[in-house]
């Protein structure tokens, strides 16, 4: 958490010390989310993501609050040391919710588009409500993962209509789970992979030009 705060303070400092820019403004942006994992319980998410953004003309640094959920189902056969067979198929409840920090740089502007990279970091929560058969015997598994430091990056693609704009956005990242002993994860899994792809609508005001004294 330390580390994040730490990268929070550097973003909202590189946005309010842009001298060489002109032109600021603000932006909320929300994002209809569908991610895959490479988990079993989070392998097919769907969700939504809400930014509030400040934007200092082609550097935009925001702060965002996004929850997915996974009601799917998935089976698996595995067999143990002593060579006995496990046939499960488990039924999925499960959400992730998380915070996140980033910072965006338009690598491509014009009037009515703009192409960008933004790095993120994150505070993941991880809630997993699985419950299904086992070798013919119903059980359930709770588990919960909280504070989980995650990172990653968007490429996104963005069509400007005045103080509306909407994107289209692909962003891998992974979040770090559990530590991981001896080689093997001490938990169900240790790191986790994931891609979102998103549909963002935007809406920017509040523009104006910074004068700055020299």
């Amino acid at each position: 958490k330390k580390l994040f705060f730490a990268i929070f303070s550097f973003c909202l400092s590189l946005g309010a010390f842009a001298q060489n820019e002109r032109t600021t403004s603000f932006q909320i942006e929300v994002d209809a989310i569908h991610s895959r994992s490479d988990v079993n319980h989070y392998y097919s998410n769907w969700g939504s993501e809400i930014y509030f953004n400040r934007i200092v003309n082609k550097h935009r640094v925001g702060i965002s609050v996004r929850g997915l959920y996974n009601r799917g189902a998935f089976s698996c056969n595995t067999i143990t040391s002593e060579g006995k067979r496990i046939y499960q198929h488990t039924n999925c409840w499960n959400k992730w919710l998380g915070i996140k920090l980033n910072y965006a740089y338009n690598v491509y502007a014009s009037e009515h588009s703009a192409i960008s990279v933004s790095p993120f970091v994150s505070l993941n929560y991880l809630i997993i409500a699985d419950s299904g058969v086992r070798n013919s015997v119903w059980y359930q598994y709770q588990k919960k993962y909280n504070n989980k430091f995650g990172f990653g990056a968007a490429l996104e693609y963005e069509v400007k209509f005045n103080a509306f704009s909407t994107s289209l956005k692909l962003a891998p990242d992974c979040v770090f789970a559990a530590p991981i002993k001896d080689g093997y994860p001490i938990d169900n899994f240790s790191v986790l992979f994931n891609i979102d792809r998103c549909i963002t609508l935007k809406y920017t005001f509040g523009e104006s030009v910074t004068e700055f004294v020299n």
